[in-house]
């Protein structure tokens, strides 16, 4: 459900495997799993309640959102 009560079809569930930059400049892979297909969506949306649940730690700033994996 979005805004307003709106009701979205989701398509289907699957894996999406986004490549990041670690903090040395290296492209590593981060793989999200049982993620929705909602094609009507109009922009990408992340759970930040699912991303902590795999023991992420994620910080917000003015400009930018940092995923932290591992340990700090």
């Amino acid at each position: 459900m979005v805004g307003g009560k709106h009701q979205l079809a989701i398509w289907g569930i699957g894996d999406v495997v986004l490549e990041v930059i670690d903090t040395t400049g290296t492209t590593r892979l981060m793989e999200f799993r049982y993620v929705l297909y909602v094609p009507d969506m109009k922009f990408n949306i992340l759970s930040i309640a699912q991303v902590l649940k795999m023991e992420i730690r994620v910080v917000f700033s003015s400009t930018r959102c940092t995923f932290f994996v591992g340990k700090d």
